[in-house]
């Protein structure tokens, strides 16, 4: 597995007009974004100097120890944002609200940049702001990768936003994620294992039960990792496809279905509840007479998925 990228944050100068257009041109980058692809540098240049530049909090992020930005984030204050009293430092406002957007080149997604940035951000601004209650974030409920950087950079997902920003021209349906000052005093300290170190097992809404099976599961095998999903599904590095399958399953209702997946490097796979009397697709629509087995009516099969 490729270690994560180191990151760091700096202030924008119109001397980024390059860099940033290379990713504001790509429409990879900006499909969940409200601007187009950028087609000229000029372009860039004109958002640094009136939108960047004037903001509140915008750094441009780098890594590996390079000083050319790979992408952008930025922290903005609700309009009703509270003003301390200079004696008592007590705010004027019950409001203490921000939102954080971001944005980062094609070239280093699936890196942990994103995550890494977030996550750093989000420590940054409660410190720097005191007057800061809630950060929160908004990702386009097709934008699955979004909300994964989220909940990885410990944000909580809240709820769908329907027809709650206007994109190009559409209106789209958005999930809501929060992370409030509390969490930071709230969350348990967790041990630290590198990444590079061990494969990723993640439970899927079912705690240390799952946790438990899938160390289980590799113990008695004598394996490194669950079989690969990757020769059967035909995942070839990419995660994107795999981590979509997973959501899907783990947005059924059977809680039984799915319960966890393992992403390590290039391999990948789906652990499953044991069912004695093997996969339902075993009874729809795999047998042939010779197998002496008939195959369930559209009726029965109806009734199972309702």
């Amino acid at each position: 597995m490729e270690a994560a990228a180191e990151v760091t944050l700096r202030e924008f100068t119109e001397a980024d007009a390059e860099a940033l257009f290379a990713w504001a041109s790509d429409p990879r980058v900006v499909r969940f974004q409200r601007r187009d692809a950028y087609a000229h540098v000029d372009e860039a240049r004109r958002y640094i100097v009136d939108k960047v530049l004037p903001h509140p909090w915008y750094r441009a992020i780098c890594v590996a120890g390079a000083d050319r930005p790979v992408g952008s984030i930025s922290v903005k204050p609700a309009d009703d944002v509270p003003e301390p009293e200079s004696e008592t430092g007590r705010l004027r406002s019950r409001c203490c609200r921000a939102s954080v957007g971001y944005r980062v080149a094609h070239a280093h997604w699936g890196r942990g940049v994103a995550t890494r940035t977030v996550r750093a951000v989000a420590d940054a601004v409660f410190a720097e702001w005191p007057w800061l209650e809630r950060l929160e974030a908004v990702a386009d409920v097709e934008n699955l990768a979004s909300q994964r950087v989220l909940e990885k950079a410990g944000f909580s997902r809240e709820g769908v936003l329907r027809r709650y920003i206007v994109l190009k021209g559409s209106p789209r349906d958005m999930v809501m994620f929060s992370r409030i000052g509390a969490d930071l005093e709230e969350k348990p300290a967790q041990a630290h294992v590198p990444s590079d170190e061990i494969p990723q097992y993640i439970a899927m809404e079912k705690g240390s039960r799952s946790v438990a099976k899938i160390d289980s599961f590799l113990r008695k095998e004598g394996n490194s990792h669950p079989k690969s999903r990757q020769d059967a599904r035909g995942y070839k590095g990419n995660d994107e496809g795999f981590l979509n399958e997973v959501t899907v399953i783990g947005k059924t209702s059977h809680m039984s279905i799915l319960l966890g997946f393992c992403l390590h490097g290039s391999k990948r796979a789906l652990l499953f509840e044991y069912m004695s009397n093997d996969s339902l697709e075993k009874y729809s629509v795999a047998n042939s007479p010779s197998e002496g087995k008939e195959n369930l009516s559209w009726v029965r099969l109806f009734d199972i998925v309702l």
